[in-house]
């Protein structure tokens, strides 16, 4: 059997005092202490019968919990539409908001019988506790000067002049959020990756890093985590010339996202024609046929043709719905670098450059009995030219 006693620490951790204020000292073999119980939200003691033995011992135990108790103290009821919830959450503050303003009124019944409205709050595994008073008639409370990407607990109660507390919420567990990545930048863009580095923010205040890339046109978004230690990151499966939006956040350890930072835009290349070639048969004296395949959705192709002796001279060709094409008016012998790039919507992608020479005129001379073939001479002394 367990029943409530007055004896609480409530007004300080391990001072024991009565509900009217006077101090009971307890010797060690008094006390029994549950391990598993946190001793920042068990501040009343229950007197609980030795199972072992006829004697009786005090033990922390939540205030919360509705017990047999010895005497009773007639406090103020509390309504059940009094619920503080959390209105917003930063890096460094936590904003506790009212329902509506039945709920303050319910309160401020509290503070005309003398009473105090508290928020006591401290980190998740550790001791100190820190108290905020709340003012009459505010709708919310702020709590600030908190540790970014760290578990808070905190609870609600009223407590008069004479320490006699009582709990008036429930522990909320928050998480601050953890702070940004700093200076994020698109270092390369190809067809289909987009590759992004930035600056870290203090390593306490996170766990990992979430990377969200959506792409505008359809709507649809994806989603790369990263490790904490990595500052960069290549996001790949992309589709080519698409814009998208990127976003990086820190992650806490329980989930919590960082504030919510401008996206990165981004646009990525152009996939450029694949296989570009010219067949030896199609290699003439003075004209080229270039073949290739043109990636999905491209439907012009640009063609750059230039003497590697004289880059001056550039020959610029647009050729739509094809994957064939036949340059004319080229000279003989000349070896060519010849690009070609993909064209949408006026822009271009990464030129593919392949070297070609073409061939070399056959030329005839007939003179003094010589019969001259391109480089070649062959004397016929006895055989009639005609």
């Amino acid at each position: 059997m367990i029943i409530w006693t007055g004896l609480n620490d409530m007004k300080r951790e391990g001072h024991l005092t009565w509900t009217d204020g006077s101090s009971f000292g307890l010797k060690k073999n008094e006390i029994f202490s549950f391990p598993l119980l946190p001793k920042n939200e068990t501040d009343c003691y229950i007197l609980q019968q030795n199972a072992t033995g006829s004697n009786y011992f005090f033990s922390r135990f939540f205030c919360s919990v509705p017990l047999p108790y010895i005497c009773k103290y007639e406090s103020l009821s509390l309504q059940e539409n009094l619920l503080i919830y959390i209105k917003d959450v930063g890096t460094t503050e936590v904003v506790f908001g009212w329902h509506n303003l039945n709920a303050w009124n319910n309160l401020n019944k509290w503070l005309k019988l003398g009473y105090k409205i508290i928020i006591k709050y401290y980190l998740d595994y550790t001791e100190e506790q820190y108290f905020e008073s709340i003012s009459p008639n505010t709708t919310e409370k702020t709590i600030t000067q908190l540790f970014p990407g760290h578990i808070y607990r905190f609870l609600l109660f009223a407590i008069n002049e004479w320490e006699a507390k009582t709990m008036l919420s429930s522990v909320f567990f928050v998480e601050t959020r953890p702070l940004s990545a700093q200076n994020v930048t698109v270092t390369h863009v190809t067809p289909t990756e987009i590759f992004l580095h930035w600056n870290p923010p203090d390593l306490i205040s996170f766990h990992h890093y979430l990377v969200t890339i959506l792409d505008v046109e359809n709507n649809k978004s994806q989603e790369v985590l990263v490790e904490k230690l990595n500052t960069s990151v290549k996001i790949g499966d992309l589709k080519s010339f698409r814009h998208y939006l990127v976003y990086l956040f820190s992650v806490a350890e329980r989930g919590t996202l960082s504030c919510f930072e401008r996206p990165i835009s981004a646009i990525t290349g152009i996939s450029p024609p694949q296989k570009v070639h010219a067949k030896p048969e199609d290699v003439g004296e003075d004209s080229i046929i270039l073949q290739w395949e043109s990636p999905p959705d491209g439907h012009e192709v640009y063609i750059q043709i230039k003497p590697s002796s004289d880059t001056r001279e550039v020959m610029k060709l647009f050729v739509r719905d094809a994957n064939r094409f036949k340059i004319d008016n080229l000279t003989p012998g000349m070896t060519y670098d010849i690009g070609m790039a993909t064209v949408m919507n006026g822009n271009l992608s990464e030129l593919v450059t392949i070297q070609q020479t073409l061939s070399e005129n056959q030329i005839f001379f007939i003179h003094n009995r010589y019969l001259l073939i391109w480089g070649y001479c062959e004397i016929f002394p006895d055989t009639p030219l005609w």
